[in-house]
């Protein structure tokens, strides 16, 4: 090979690593997001069919982003989220492509994140990290029904897969959009009903198995990451 060839090559591998490492950056300096969670005065029929007039009171965001590039995928999923004296819920709408791979696991706590699926990461402990007894709470779910859920106990660097909380999963795909509902009580999450600007670190990820994407609004590249997690505040009128 030419030396002006071999140059060029060299010259191509270091703007493609260049691109690579702004895109890392960009994930990892992108600024946490921040959302208000409003108080619903009637709690919506957690079914997984996703009726307007149920969610006019909840929150809603869009758009994820790929947790190696930190870039805005072009699949746009929409999440909701609201809250009563009781329980939090949640609404995801997602594309659900026919060439991307449907869910294959029926079981409960197999790794589900292998199937297209979405997840829920609530911390009620906001900013508590590393050394502390508390815990916070991933929730995994998939288009056939079939949830994963834990327990992270960040004071001893573990988890605890045992924990099977008692949260309700719904879901139907329709005209290529999947949706899916959510609720889960608050004492299931070892809290209490959020005072008015209480504020919880929530991260909301969808997971394109079919287009090896894994994707989440925050951008964090791990989404276990408290640190990089929304802040989600809490406000009744």
């Amino acid at each position: 090979m030419k030396r002006n060839n071999l140059w060029k090559l060299g010259a191509a591998i270091i703007i493609v690593f260049g691109i690579a490492a702004q895109n890392v950056n960009a994930a990892e300096s992108r600024e946490v997001p921040k959302i208000s969670v409003g108080y619903m005065s009637k709690a919506p029929k957690i079914d997984g069919i996703m009726q307007q007039d149920e969610w006019k009171e909840a929150t809603a965001v869009a758009g994820t982003f790929h947790n190696s590039t930190g870039q805005l995928i072009p699949a746009n999923t929409n999440i909701y989220i609201g809250y009563d004296r009781e329980n939090i819920y949640f609404c995801y709408k997602s594309p659900l492509t026919p060439d991307q791979r449907r869910a294959r696991r029926d079981t409960r706590d197999v790794d589900i994140y292998k199937d297209d699926s979405l997840e829920l990461w609530l911390n009620p402990n906001f900013g508590v990290q590393a050394g502390s007894a508390a815990g916070y709470y991933q929730m995994i779910g998939n288009t056939i029904g079939a949830i994963y859920d834990m327990k992270h106990i960040p004071s001893i660097g573990q988890y605890y897969l045992g924990w099977n909380g008692k949260w309700k999963f719904k879901n139907s795909v329709k005209d290529g959009i999947w949706t899916a509902e959510i609720t889960i009580a608050f004492k299931e999450l070892d809290s209490k009903t959020p005072k008015n600007g209480e504020q919880w670190n929530a991260n909301f990820c969808r997971n394109y198995v079919g287009w090896h994407e894994f994707t989440s609004w925050s951008g964090a590249r791990g989404f276990s990451s408290i640190a990089h997690m929304a802040e989600l505040t809490f406000y009744k009128n």
